[in-house]
């Protein structure tokens, strides 16, 4: 149920005051630390507003590392007294024992940094040095005072090397490979290791100088970043011909030898050479997940570093000759998020850096400084009725949000809390909080069926709206957006690229409707068929869809096959029929823009929906009476910048 308008906090002013803070300082939080702040209006400028509990939960959970947080967010502790009146001397007394102290704690907190006992980056400052917003790959120098970054620049695929002192930039490479693998500065800084596919689609490992010179082939064939001896003298790296294998080599490209190897589909990648030389790190996948594993290079023998796994793992690079850094996702559901990685027991412990996904990793020759690429996404949402063109009715936020329509004529989104709004803008109001859901889907006039991530509440959950008590209907994992019958008594669901089940919304034993390899089932309004996108080759989990498959409600085999058109590349997000049951709704991406198409059943040609110039159709969803609502993303990838303790170079 959303609050009454009195527990809210309107506007800056309220919610600073509420703190105990400044403006400014509270929106440094809302940006650095997620300060639950929410806007009403279609603009960065629009009208803020908080709620006291929200606001109580955000500071118990942050207390213990923001340092300047209030002693409790709306407690009534001033006093009208003013100042204490302490006699002069006194006074003198208790500024120079919290000056001591003051002294005491910096000099037991630099004893605890450099006796190791304070993990690197427990502390940390983070920037955007270059925001372009669409930086593919980026490496930080040895000396951590500048970095290389590869980006687009009017679609020509561009190496730029910034000082990050002065912000003085020079063009490296311009429009001469199509895509970077990996960047890596020599040891002396001097010159500059990159792996790239050239324009005739071959990948190498080319050699520029930093100063006057082009590139130079290295050899071929390479499928990771290198990584130097501490010497500099060889290099290590990945390649992948019939089988993956880690190989070292002299930095000229000589001696190549293979120390160890994977049969594919398994792999290796990311290798880090150690800073005493004696291991090379690099991530080993496997059908269980990604791990770390050390390899010694002169004997090939590996081990594991510890005994964890994640879904992915990227870039491991090493602090210092007990601790690793990587961006990792934990789950499949989840987001890459940096981890500090202790070395050789490999526990692991999130870095609590403000950002959304950070793809890509370096760090300087010291440990203190690590830069990469973050990828932030932020989503707005739109409607339309049958005649008009979209218009934004919410304002961007980071993440993605979910949308539905109820049967009310609302419009319900996500994820961190439910929220309703109508079709208009207006009428905002919180449903119900308490979940961090990874998609949903309106079944009848007061429930929703949402699935969660795992360990412990992974599976597919049904609850009533706004305070009824959720019901776990299926204990594995989805993939997808699930989908209630127009009759509310089924939820059908997949997972990706295998058969189409349904559940009761009852609670009962999921029961199988469609036995090919199928995505993203939809049941249509007259509860006649079911559409899902189809492939042909069962044992695939990531290839796009090749047609649009039309089965009977009630199951069996396909009634109807509509081929996907080639171009474009395909989007991960539902199918949905049109209100008369005529056509199907689906997303594909050209260029890199995502727009919503419509293929009638009958086989005529499709037509295009929506014409977005930026951004990619994430959701969409059509209401009773044909309006339709879109979330619409855009995606900005932009270098970031970590200093630990907040140095500078």
């Amino acid at each position: 149920m959303a609050p009454d308008a009195q527990e809210r906090l309107d506007g800056w002013k309220s919610i600073a005051g509420y703190l105990k803070r400044t403006t400014r300082t509270v929106q440094r939080w809302e940006k650095l630390e997620g300060l639950p702040v929410h806007r009403i209006g279609h603009t960065s400028s629009a009208s803020v507003f908080a709620y006291p509990a929200e606001l109580d939960q955000w500071w118990n959970e942050r207390k213990s590392r923001i340092d300047d947080l209030p002693e409790s967010p709306g407690s009534s502790s001033h006093t009208a007294a003013g100042p204490l009146s302490l006699p002069f001397s006194r006074t003198l007394l208790v500024a120079a024992l919290a000056l001591l102290g003051v002294l005491a704690v910096g000099a037991f907190a630099f004893y605890l940094r450099t006796t190791k006992l304070v993990p690197p980056f427990t502390r940390a400052d983070v920037t955007t040095p270059v925001s372009p917003g669409n930086v593919e790959l980026a490496a930080l120098s040895p000396d951590g005072k500048s970095l290389v970054y590869a980006w687009d620049v009017d679609k020509q695929h561009t190496l730029t090397l910034r000082d990050l002192s002065t912000g003085e930039e020079k063009t490296l490479a311009q429009g001469n490979f199509s895509r970077y693998y990996g960047l890596t500065f020599t040891r002396d800084g001097k010159a500059l290791y990159f792996t790239a596919r050239n324009q005739a689609g071959v990948s190498a490992l080319y050699r520029m100088p930093l100063t006057l010179g082009s590139a130079v082939e290295i050899l071929k064939p390479i499928d990771s970043p290198v990584t130097f001896s501490p010497d500099g003298k060889q290099i290590a790296y990945v390649r992948e011909a019939g089988e993956s294998q880690l190989v070292i080599a002299q930095a000229d490209g000589s001696g190549q030898k293979p120390i160890a190897s994977r049969k594919l589909p398994d792999y290796l990648d990311y290798p880090a050479w150690s800073p005493d030389g004696s291991v090379i790190v690099a991530g080993s996948r496997n059908r269980d997940g990604a791990r770390l594993i050390a390899v010694d290079p002169v004997t090939g023998t590996e081990r594991p570093v510890g005994g964890q796994t994640w879904d992915f793992l990227r870039f491991p690079v090493w602090l210092d000759g007990n601790t690793l850094a990587a961006s990792l996702r934990a789950t499949r559901l989840s987001t890459e998020r940096l981890y500090r990685i202790s070395y050789p027991d490999g526990e692991a412990g999130i870095l609590n850096l403000p950002g959304d996904r950070f793809l890509t990793l370096s760090a300087s020759f010291d440990g203190r400084s690590l830069a990469g690429v973050m990828r932030v996404e932020a989503s707005s949402v739109l409607t339309a009725d049958r005649s008009g063109e979209p218009r934004q009715i919410m304002a961007p936020v980071v993440g993605a949000r979910g949308i539905g329509w109820s049967e009310s004529g609302r419009l319900l989104f996500g994820p961190r809390e439910l929220s309703s709004i109508k079709p208009d803008g207006t009428g905002l109001a919180r449903v119900r909080s308490g979940i961090e859901f990874s998609s949903f889907a309106v079944c009848g006039a007061q429930d929703v069926v949402y699935t969660l991530p795992g360990p412990s509440n992974e599976g597919l959950w049904l609850a009533t709206l706004p305070g009824g008590t959720p019901r776990r209907l299926l204990a594995h994992n989805t993939e997808g957006k699930p989908q209630c019958s127009p009759d509310r008594k089924w939820v059908v669901y997949s997972g990706r690229w295998s058969p189409a089940y349904q559940i009761p919304t009852a609670g009962g034993a999921e029961q199988m409707l469609i036995a090919d390899a199928v995505l993203s089932p939809a049941v249509s309004w007259d509860n006649q068929w079911i559409a899902a996108y189809r492939i042909r080759n069962a044992g695939a989990t990531t290839a796009p869809p090749q047609e649009i498959a039309i089965y009977p409600r009630t199951g069996g085999p396909a009634a109807k096959a509509i081929p996907i058109q080639p171009a474009g590349e395909f989007n991960w997000t539902p199918l949905r029929w049109s209100p008369d049951n005529t056509a199907i709704g689906y997303v594909e991406e050209q260029a890199g823009v995502a727009n919503l198409w419509l293929q009638p059943v009958d086989g005529t040609p499709r037509r295009q929906l929506t014409h977005f110039q930026g951004g990619r159709v994430t959701d969409f969803e059509w209401s009773k009476d044909g309006q339709l609502a879109i979330e619409l993303t855009t995606v900005v990838r932009d270098v970031f910048l970590v200093r630990d303790g907040g140095t500078q170079p």
